[in-house]
């Protein structure tokens, strides 16, 4: 069984954690075309993550998105002291790779997401503070919701973050009022679902 299938086990989630991989000119290969899909429509971030959990392997551009917030607003304030725009805007980015994790384990990944509830929240805190004997600071409430807290955050700043969703994610993404995100970057993902699953 692979550390995935483990984790998603052990943490009894019901959905597969959801890999990430940013794709540039310099790694792209041939055969992402085949392996993953193209979506059909355009849908909000958070459905997509959804259905990779659900065994689909997506391979994304930015303009695949639906999400309203996603847009720029030039009516929203901005402050110089908050960091708002924590975006997934590298330079050159090609597609956004997602796919679960128990099925492509053998994918190379940038970070991972978790669909989960506040039960398990608490364990991956638990683990996160055990194993770098530092607090875990959130980065929650920015401007580009999901995509920022737990992709463009975590593959910018490779932390783990957490994100509470946005209203729209519980309304038209069927998300339960229980569930939240985890992102965990590719670089922390061995130490802390050893911990995890342990």
């Amino acid at each position: 069984m692979n550390k995935f299938k483990e984790l998603k086990t052990k943490l009894d989630l019901k959905y597969s954690p959801v890999g990430f991989k940013l794709i540039f000119q310099r790694n792209y290969r041939k055969e992402i075309e085949s392996k993953f899909n193209e979506p059909a429509e355009r849908l909000r971030f958070c459905t997509y993550i959804k259905k990779a959990g659900e065994g689909k392997a997506l391979r994304l551009r930015e303009i695949d998105s639906s999400c309203i917030i996603t847009e720029k607003k030039s009516d929203i304030p901005q402050s110089p002291q908050l960091e708002l725009n924590i975006e997934l805007n590298f330079r050159g980015l090609k597609y956004f790779l997602m796919f679960p994790m128990d099925s492509y384990s053998n994918e190379d990944y940038d970070g991972f997401i978790m669909i989960i509830n506040p039960e398990k929240a608490m364990k991956v805190i638990e683990a996160y503070t055990e194993l770098f004997n530092k607090p875990l600071k959130l980065i929650c409430g920015v401007r580009s919701g999901v995509c920022s807290e737990i992709t463009a955050y975590v593959a910018k700043r490779e932390d783990v973050n957490f994100s509470f969703l946005c209203s729209g994610s519980r309304k038209f993404a069927g998300y339960g009022e229980c569930e939240l995100l985890c992102g965990i970057p590719a670089k922390m993902a061995d130490e802390l679902i050893g911990k995890l699953i342990a």
